[in-house]
């Protein structure tokens, strides 16, 4: 008998070891290089007021690849928003595949992915957002040339049919106001030129801010 159970309980150890090497974690896609020459999802804050000097995070939602979420399976993990997420759970309403489903809408402890549109890829939604990576922070001045795009109005938050057209010291001087909706929470967009020098801002809408 004794014999039997350390064969019994090495066979389950053994099928406890192929379980566990036949688990896939899967990461986000990489993305290519800031090179200068796009337009960039940012968050734009004051860096150092005395010199005017802007703190300019370039961001870009997490991906992930169409075939690696959908063949993801309980046992499984995710890595994701800088933590690695163990699979519990794989759920499919429309567009979204959904990790660890909770007992409400975006859970804590699950994830949504939701499909995009285009190349049908996958991102993580939480709530009206997504999950961003950060690709390069920098310091820079506020160029004379920098034109600002503000489609909300910053008085309300509200959505602009066309937006109004500011210039760099506007800018600087909306960017200091405490009480605006701020630049600051994946509602921005910049853009560069040739020398690298901050040249476009665009504001757009979002429910949160």
């Amino acid at each position: 008998m004794k014999k039997m159970l350390m064969v019994l309980l090495s066979l389950l150890l053994a099928l406890s070891a192929v379980s566990a090497a036949s688990a896939e974690v899967i990461t986000g896609m990489a993305v290519e290089p800031f090179t200068g020459r796009t337009a960039n999802y940012a968050r734009i804050r004051v860096a150092d007021a005395e010199k005017a000097l802007l703190s300019v995070e370039l961001i870009v939602p997490e991906v992930f690849r169409q075939d690696d979420v959908e063949a993801l399976k309980p046992g499984d993990s995710i890595y994701t928003g800088g933590e690695e997420v163990l699979i519990q759970s794989v759920d499919h309403e429309g567009d979204y595949v959904i990790l660890n489903k909770g007992e409400y809408e975006f859970s804590d402890g699950s994830v949504w992915l939701e499909q995009h549109y285009t190349d049908g890829n996958y991102q993580v939604r939480v709530m009206d957002d997504y999950v961003w990576m950060v690709l390069e922070q920098m310091e820079t001045p506020v160029p004379e040339h920098l034109v600002f795009l503000d489609w909300i109005d910053p008085s309300t938050g509200d959505i602009l049919d066309l937006p109004s057209v500011h210039s760099g010291a506007d800018f600087w001087t909306m960017l200091q106001d405490p009480e605006g909706p701020g630049f600051d929470v994946n509602n921005v967009m910049a853009a560069f030129d040739e020398q690298g020098a901050l040249a476009l801002v665009w504001r757009f809408y979002t429910p949160w801010q």
